[in-house]
């Protein structure tokens, strides 16, 4: 049974406002590779305001979902359309996560050295922008020919992913495999996840001297020193 007329109205405006939603997510993503491509500090701060804003949209979304669930006991395409509004809406305030720290390691390396990294980030943001918009207009019209186009640009990202872990484990060889960094993740990029680990016998200290040069990762014991890899896309699973 759809929606009686009422019921569909606040639908409609359930999907206006996870557009609302979409649009600052990806304002606040879009600021976030102009600041990083541009060593521009000053857009940290709006991308503050955004993520406070997206924020309050996220509540506003999962509030107004969670009512129509409650009142009208929605079935069948309906019941599925806002299970999935309330999924995606958690997605997009991570979208928003991710471009604030993005702008934090933008402050962190303002005055560090410009590298050269083997992809460019700012087609990856691009790519990543259209990903947004195409997922959220697939689930607006229902076109499932349209997602299924969403799985090729996300296996495009992981592409792009896994490009920067290769460099960065033939570059850490390369450089540090005489002071004793033994790569332990598997060179096969198939068979990697989305962090890339070394070995070192002094590794705890090792990534504390990391850690206060803006390089975070993580220790494991006795000597693993991990490094996560933050890739800029929503994954398609999550819409």
């Amino acid at each position: 049974t759809l929606f009686p007329y009422t019921t569909l109205f606040r639908s409609v405006a359930l999907k206006d406002k996870l557009l609302a939603m979409a649009a600052l997510s990806q304002q606040a993503l879009s600021l976030s590779i102009d600041a990083y491509l541009g060593s521009d500090s000053g857009l940290c701060d709006h991308i503050k305001e955004i993520e406070a804003a997206i924020n309050s949209a996220e509540r506003d979304v999962d509030e107004m979902a969670y009512d129509l669930l409650a009142k009208e006991q929605p079935m069948a395409i309906d019941l599925r359309f806002i299970l999935s509004v309330i999924k995606i809406n958690g997605d997009l305030e991570r979208i928003g996560d991710q471009a604030t720290n993005i702008s934090q390691r933008v402050q962190i390396l303002e005055n560090g050295p410009s590298l050269a990294l083997p992809v460019d980030i700012s087609e990856m943001g691009e790519r990543v922008g259209v990903m947004i918009r195409t997922a959220i207009q697939a689930l607006l019209e229902a076109d499932a020919k349209l997602a299924d186009t969403v799985l090729a640009m996300d296996d495009e990202i992981d592409d792009m992913n896994r490009t920067v872990q290769t460099e960065l484990i033939e570059l850490m060889q390369r450089r540090c495999g005489e002071f004793g960094f033994v790569p332990l993740t598997p060179s096969d990029p198939a068979r990697r996840g989305s962090q890339v680990s070394f070995a070192h016998p002094d590794g705890d200290a090792s990534l504390q001297a990391l850690i206060e040069l803006g390089v975070i990762g993580d220790f494991r014991a006795q000597d693993v020193l991990r490094f996560g890899f933050g890739p800029l896309y929503l994954r398609y699973v999550g819409v």
